[in-house]
């Protein structure tokens, strides 16, 4: 679990290791080019929590979720099965949507819906890293922020979370406010 990485960014150094929490303002290419150079250097699995797109458009919901764990894992399909209705529920997502939702295609989800779908697959991949773009944050509401941010730091709780984008996403540190940082660490 001992690992270490670091990212270069036009001003500076950030130094990523389990556990870390970080936030850089940094947006457009420069942002793809930052989380590109960390899945260079630290293989996955990773969480991705993009802003916009991040799913396999022909895909339903539950294959979206399926391919970073079966990349990543060796457990049976149901378990996966198994793990995928315990992160529904941690989601607190009601019994009538689950089935629409996970046979679901990209095309037909509402944006609530494709957050979801963007959790659960970050989830199933069990991540040691996870890269959020700050907006697919502050396109929740703080209820719903807060039950993502519940989930990945109960199942997930070693993984180093990198946030770039143009605000800093205060929700990533409700888990353990005591170690909020006034902003990335830069050397």
């Amino acid at each position: 679990m001992n690992w270490f990485a670091e990212l270069t960014l036009h001003d500076g150094v950030l130094s990523v290791y389990p556990g870390v929490r970080l936030w850089h303002a940094t947006s457009g290419a420069a942002r793809l080019d930052a989380f590109a150079a960390l899945n260079r250097q630290r293989a996955g699995p990773h969480g991705w929590l993009p802003g916009q797109g991040g799913l396999v458009a022909n895909l339903r919901v539950w294959e979206n979720c399926l391919l970073p764990a079966a990349y990543f894992q060796s457990r049976s399909l149901v378990q996966e099965e198994q793990r995928f209705q315990g992160f529904l529920d941690d989601l607190q997502i009601d019994q009538s949507e689950r089935a629409m939702l996970s046979r679901a295609t990209v095309a037909m989800l509402t944006p609530r819906q494709r957050r979801q779908a963007l959790m659960l697959r970050t989830l199933m991949a069990a991540p040691e890293m996870i890269l959020i773009e700050t907006e697919w944050l502050q396109m929740a509401d703080d209820t719903e922020a807060g039950s993502y941010v519940d989930a990945l730091g109960k199942h997930c709780p070693h993984a180093a979370w990198i946030a770039l984008g143009p605000q800093r996403p205060a929700a990533i540190w409700r888990i353990n406010p005591a170690k909020e940082p006034a902003d990335a660490a830069i050397a």
